[in-house]
């Protein structure tokens, strides 16, 4: 698998050499995100689900998997997958729309789920519901809450009531200026909120624009201007 996916990345690496020569530490770190969904596609294939939420780290898995699913030889249909958002109660709805919108426009079946109860419940209650689903995509960072010890490939926590399924983590080592080389790189459309400060999106009644990007007329840079990322989650 990995002689057929380093082929595959070359091939992909050649054909956007000016993104790479732009972005030079780029390349080495999609290639791994190339490797695990490769080896997620080939163990699970339909059996998998995105988890798609809209937010800029979940854009970045989304299209990662998209330009796998079309690049592997043989391609895999894209449109195949499941994208699902456990939504909480209280979220922002231009997230909520792109989230939508973007399923859409490439053909994903969506399901928008609200969460009753906790995540925990609800993602047992859609297990059950589905029982070919075995493994979600997740759009987790290693620098996310609780996620400093996950790996590529990380089975939920049966014995605490979580479903027997995996967690798949593509852009677990992903820095936050890589997410946003990517995006402005590939030309990807990504959530409106991002250029208004926000670097983060969280509840609309716990998030505001990232301070840090705070100009002095009281507006505020685009998110990826962002220079301290330890101020990420404003």
């Amino acid at each position: 698998m990995e002689v057929c996916v380093n082929s595959v990345f070359s091939r992909f690496e050649n054909d956007h050499k000016d993104i790479f020569e732009m972005y030079p530490g780029l390349s080495d770190t999609m290639r791994i995100s190339f490797e695990v969904i490769y080896d997620a596609l080939d163990q699970f294939g339909d059996g998998l689900v995105i988890s798609w939420n809209g937010g800029k780290d979940a854009t970045v898995l989304f299209h990662l998997i998209r330009l796998v699913c079309q690049w592997r030889d043989p391609s895999y249909p894209f449109s195949s997958l499941l994208a699902v958002n456990f939504r909480a109660e209280n979220t922002f709805k231009e997230v909520d729309e792109f989230s939508k919108r973007i399923a859409e426009k490439y053909s994903v079946e969506y399901h928008d789920l609200p969460i009753v109860d906790s995540l925990k419940n609800s993602l047992r209650d859609f297990v059950e519901k589905n029982p070919s689903k075995k493994a979600f995509f997740m759009g987790s960072r290693r620098t996310d809450p609780y996620c400093d010890n996950l790996t590529s490939f990380t089975p939920c926590d049966t014995n605490t009531g979580w479903p027997d399924i995996i967690r798949v983590n593509p852009i677990l080592d992903w820095g936050y200026h890589q997410v946003w080389e990517f995006l402005r790189g590939f030309e990807i459309e990504y959530c409106t909120l991002y250029d208004q400060g926000f670097t983060s999106l969280g509840s609309p009644d716990k998030t505001i624009p990232n301070p840090e990007l705070q100009k002095d007329d009281g507006s505020y840079f685009p998110a990826h201007k962002l220079q301290d990322v330890s101020t990420e989650r404003a």
